[in-house]
């Protein structure tokens, strides 16, 4: 991961990455704490069966507008990838 960051943040100044490493419960409670307060990173991650919590408080958006916006072909990732992450129909 930090090989990725570096190389992102030295391919460009106009966004820095930034790596936080915590314990999933920690993660979880801080990530909750942050997006509650409207001071929560621009993109995280979330196992799947920790998904719930942030739909139902609408701190999660869905991804396929973004994806389209960038180019990004969201049929790249297995159907089953996609129904796992999905609510309401949407990834």
């Amino acid at each position: 991961m930090d090989q990725i960051i570096k190389g992102f943040n030295d391919s460009q100044q106009e966004v820095t990455v930034k790596p936080l490493r915590l314990e999933s419960n920690e993660y979880y409670a801080k990530l909750g704490t942050a997006l509650s307060s409207s001071k929560g990173p621009d993109v995280a991650v979330a196992h799947v069966e920790r998904i719930s919590p942030f739909v139902k408080a609408q701190q999660i958006m869905p991804v396929d507008e973004l994806a389209s916006k960038v180019g990004f072909d969201l049929k790249q990732i297995s159907d089953s990838n996609i129904k796992s992450v999905s609510y309401d129909g949407k990834p």
